[in-house]
């Protein structure tokens, strides 16, 4: 199996004229960038940096924290993005919790924010400095069981965990995807619009530069804005897309009957949250594309499934990609013959950075001595042999693409708020994060979000706060979710 830096060098050397990045303001070839990714690399390695280093990079979504992210590869460390708006106080979690060695800066970062750690900062414009050896000698080998990234998901413990990705992991998915991709029968040309802090943008830059494909990559401001993006979208050619469920509908909402643009698209991915099946028909009105629902969790690297669509069957998730083992724990299947999905193979996480008792917890090692993961995930087997996501085994849920554990924002609540006693969060049915909170007297609203913006990612923070002198239990003493919904339903209505 080719690894991502076998490819990556192979690819640069045959199509080393090729477009490789593009923005709206810059345009790098694939002769271009390897030359500057290996140069990036060997300033690391000359500050320090080697194997089993963890180097933090502040992300935003330039073409520097790309290059940035690959020169780490490189150099042989694993990176760990964080993005640039990062609550200050998550900030310092991921510092302490990662024991960064390392962290790279963009130009805009308050450097007040961390003069309490001892950590080697280096700023990106000492990146961007030549290095005049032969840095192919100095660049480590790479193997199958170092590091390659850290990601940061939400945690039930009330604090996010870092999921420990081995190279292993990734070149399994980066070998599997290509069959769903098939990035060697066309010239692809791949959007790039997702944040470098979430896992699914790793197949829109680093999968996709290592077969070759051209990478459009947009900011945040232009995919905020849908006439922007579709008119990159149109100049550039793109012809692969990747989006979440929510950002697809809010985009085909927002034109209507004129998405005649989606007619250049060959391959559409569709994952990170429940896809509804409305959206189907719509879309292939539109294009000829071979639309794909993919699930899987972090801890599985990226995709673990992927079922192509088809107008006359079921929405579903599909079957494993090759190389990885995705199946119903029957042990615990009910009559309906609903069971937890376990998922298994080279592609499964190492498990949380720093976290021995959760990683227990959550992997396991099989009788073949292959790792496995219990996604918490409930899933069956449908009529056409094809699995079915029915649910959580906890309270994990997906909002805008990202995984939160409402147990993460009630207990941040209850420990940052000094008069909140206790904290219930629930999901309404159209998305809206609710939060009941017991107090002696009602708080304001804009004093518990102002207090939640220094813990929490904006998407995390709760939209309507409902204050009860006392929270509804069950006769066990535990939460009644159940009024609770019941509750935010009528709250929502008045």
């Amino acid at each position: 199996m080719k690894t991502f830096i076998d490819l990556l060098n192979s690819t640069a050397l045959e199509k080393k004229y090729k477009s490789a990045i593009i923005t709206t303001k810059e345009r790098l070839t694939y002769g271009e960038l390897i030359t500057c990714v290996k140069e990036r690399a060997a300033i690391l390695v000359r500050l320090g940096v080697k194997k089993d280093t963890i180097v933090g990079i502040v992300t935003d979504e330039s073409l520097e924290v790309l290059i940035n992210i690959m020169a780490v590869i490189f150099s042989g460390a694993a990176y760990l993005p964080i993005d640039e708006k990062v609550p200050t106080e998550k900030l310092h979690y991921i510092i302490s919790d990662a024991k960064l060695d390392y962290l790279i800066i963009n130009k805009t970062f308050n450097l007040n924010t961390v003069n309490m750690f001892t950590i080697h900062i280096i700023n990106c414009e000492v990146l961007n400095e030549v290095y005049r050896g032969e840095v192919t000698q100095i660049l480590p080998e790479r193997e199958p069981d170092d590091m390659m990234y850290i990601m940061y998901t939400s945690g039930s413990t009330g604090y996010p965990k870092g999921v420990i990705i081995e190279d292993q992991s990734f070149n399994t998915f980066l070998d599997a995807i290509n069959d769903v991709l098939e990035f060697e029968k066309y010239d692809a040309r791949v959007l790039a619009s997702t944040s470098f802090t979430f896992d699914i943008s790793i197949l829109e830059t680093l999968v996709s530069l290592a077969y070759g494909a051209t990478c459009i990559l947009v900011n945040r401001r232009q995919k905020l804005n849908p006439k922007l993006l579709r008119d990159i979208m149109l100049k550039e050619k793109v012809n692969v897309l990747q989006f979440t469920p929510t950002y697809l509908q809010f985009f085909l909402d927002y034109f209507d009957t004129d998405l005649q643009f989606f007619q250049q698209m060959r391959k559409l991915l569709i994952g990170g949250e429940k896809f509804p099946e409305v959206l189907i028909g719509k879309l292939y009105r539109y294009t000829k594309a071979d639309i794909y629902n993919c699930y899987g969790p972090t801890e599985a690297t990226i995709w673990a499934t992927a079922a192509r669509f088809d107008p006359n069957k079921p929405v579903s998730i599909g079957n494993s990609l090759r190389g990885y083992n995705v199946f119903i724990d029957q042990k615990e299947a009910n009559e309906s013959l609903t069971g937890e999905i376990c998922i298994g193979g080279p592609a499964v996480a190492r498990g949380y950075l720093n976290k021995k008792e959760l990683t227990q917890k959550h992997f396991f090692i099989n009788e073949k001595g292959s790792r496995l993961y219990r996604t918490g995930d409930l899933g069956r087997m449908n009529e056409n042999d094809e699995l079915e996501i029915c649910g959580r085994l906890d309270r994990q849920v997906k909002i805008k693409g990202f995984r939160v554990e409402l147990d993460e924002i009630e207990k941040t609540i209850e420990r940052c708020i000094s008069n909140i006693s206790r904290a219930a969060v629930i999901l309404t049915e159209t998305n809206l994060i609710v939060c009941f909170y017991q107090a002696e007297e009602q708080i304001e609203r804009e004093k518990i979000i102002d207090s939640l913006k220094k813990q929490l990612s904006d998407y995390m923070i709760p939209i309507i706060y409902i204050w009860k002198k006392s929270l509804p239990v069950m006769i066990n003493g535990k939460l009644n979710y159940t009024e609770l919904k019941l509750d935010a339903g009528i709250h929502q209505k008045s």
